[in-house]
């Protein structure tokens, strides 16, 4: 559910920004694609995917829901070696959540003000930076992913596990495609070039 929600707001605003994929072509002259339709009624999707996100329970004051995805990523990345030990580094957490290292540097920094994260230096190398959860944090994660993804798990469990794997795929790999479709376009106006979407 997680994966779900956080593909689909990306999605969501970068169709917001773009307005769609751009596979609509020019009279006779498109490639192969999706048919339109299907894009809009994918479009309407993840816009109602990301309204989804939005239902999920308030955060304390202050608090911003990217903070939960990097607790759990967090979390996951701690959990062979146990909370106590600090294994993940911020470019493990940037691969396990698909974002960029330096929205993760960014988010660790005013999370680790904020009391939600530890980070160490690593003796051997200063470079690197581990991280783990305060007791803020682990009760964060408690809350805000264990106890309600079990309380997902009930309310949605009359959903196929199959059509929920399909759906995670596929707003995966929408997202990725998007993505590199605007990488490419702004590569393309940096070397002053205009990109047209109907291309």
């Amino acid at each position: 559910m997680g994966a779900i929600m956080g593909a689909a707001a990306g999605i969501a605003a970068d169709a917001a920004e773009t307005g769609g994929v751009g596979i609509q072509g020019g009279s006779g002259s498109a490639p192969a694609g999706l048919p339109v339709e299907e894009v809009r009624r994918l479009m309407d999707a993840c816009w109602k995917a990301k309204t989804v996100a939005e239902l999920m329970p308030a955060l304390p004051r202050g608090l911003k829901p990217r903070y939960i995805h990097v607790i759990d990523a967090v979390w996951h990345l701690n959990a062979s070696a146990g909370q106590a030990v600090g294994t993940a580094r911020v470019g493990d957490v940037s691969a396990f959540l698909g974002v960029t290292t330096p929205s993760v540097t960014k988010l660790v920094g005013e999370m680790a003000r904020l009391g939600l994260v530890v980070k160490h230096d690593d003796a051997a190398d200063r470079r690197v930076v581990t991280l783990t959860l305060t007791e803020r944090g682990l009760d964060l994660h408690r809350t805000y992913v264990e106890e309600y993804h079990a309380h997902l798990s009930r309310l949605l469990g009359g959903l196929p596990a199959g059509e929920c794997e399909t759906t995670v795929r596929t707003l995966t790999e929408v997202l990725r495609l998007m993505q590199r479709d605007n990488a490419d376009a702004a590569a393309q106006r940096m070397n002053g070039g205009e990109r047209n979407h109907h291309e």
